[in-house]
């Protein structure tokens, strides 16, 4: 078959399931296959596959008509103008997300300046994508951050790490298994203070569970989704360890769900955290919560 035919029939097929962007996908699960660039396969509709070239191409067609998310078929994710290594041992960096980059990055000192570098602690670090974001993009103008990376999964530090090592900043990053969950302060963490706390942690409350599309609920890990009955056992958590984990004035950002700003704004208060402020995101959802740490 020729490929602009393989690539209508896929793009058909994926419409058939209600798949969005059928015919985008359908393009690069082409591309992926035959080792060249989307683009190319526009370039490229009177190009003769082969058998298996065209049997690989329906193979990841079925894996997409099931709703698996690309980013799981393809392997990798762009967030933030880098590129990541995505397996389903982590959630899938989203865009929503870059905000938390942002916000960091504002409060790095500058080169000019010649500051101390700030530590910073990204909790439950899934695909690396904060981390290596923020080291990646402090390197033009802040004092590169000493960052702490930790997770609860094994095989999602193996992947931090990983691309860590691809985006060139392995030597910024530590990585480290621990749980932030645990009723006392992992062994980690212990006499260990920082200027900045990020996250995007599991904030899905478990009624939700039956109503998420099946792209999360089937394929996503649910460790990095759920955050308890109510979806909000992560920040109590956090909350606890704030005092010891933060430095005077030092700031904790947190992605939240929708309609749980006020929710968190208010567990952070109720811990002693000061100048809460929220920030939406560009569909105008209340995504992230910040507050700080009193100085005196």
């Amino acid at each position: 078959m020729k490929l602009l035919e393989v690539t209508h029939a896929v793009r058909d097929s994926l419409r058939a399931a209600s798949i969005d962007n059928a015919a985008l996908d359908a393009q690069l699960l082409a591309a992926s296959v035959l080792g060249i660039d989307r683009i190319s396969v526009l370039a490229s509709p009177e190009l003769k596959l082969s058998e298996k070239q065209t049997r690989d191409i329906l193979s990841l067609a079925q894996r997409r008509q099931a709703h698996e998310p690309m980013a799981y078929i393809l392997g990798h994710q762009e967030f933030y103008s880098l590129s990541f290594s995505i397996t389903p041992d982590v959630l899938i960096p989203r865009p929503e997300t870059e905000l938390l980059v942002d916000l960091a990055l504002s409060c790095l000192p500058q080169k000019a300046h010649k500051t101390a570098p700030a530590k910073i602690l990204d909790l439950g670090t899934g695909s690396g994508c904060i981390a290596v974001a923020v080291s990646y993009h402090a390197k033009a103008s802040h004092e590169t951050p000493f960052i702490l990376a930790i997770d609860s999964c094994p095989r999602a530090l193996a992947l931090a790490e990983y691309n860590a090592a691809k985006n060139g900043v392995s030597g910024n990053i530590v990585f480290q298994n621990c749980n932030i969950l645990d009723d006392d302060l992992p062994t980690q963490l212990i006499n260990q203070s920082f200027d900045i706390i990020i996250s995007n942690p599991p904030y899905i409350p478990k009624h939700e569970f039956p109503v998420l599309p099946t792209s999360v609920r089937e394929f996503e890990p649910k460790a990095a989704l759920f955050g308890g009955e109510d979806g909000l056992n992560f920040y109590r958590a956090l909350g606890i360890h704030s005092k010891t984990l933060l430095h005077p004035g030092g700031r904790i950002m947190l992605e939240v769900g929708k309609g749980q700003s006020t929710e968190v704004s208010s567990l952070l208060s109720a811990y002693g955290l000061a100048d809460i402020n929220v920030i939406k995101d560009l569909s105008g959802i209340e995504r992230v919560v910040t507050a700080r740490k009193n100085i005196q």
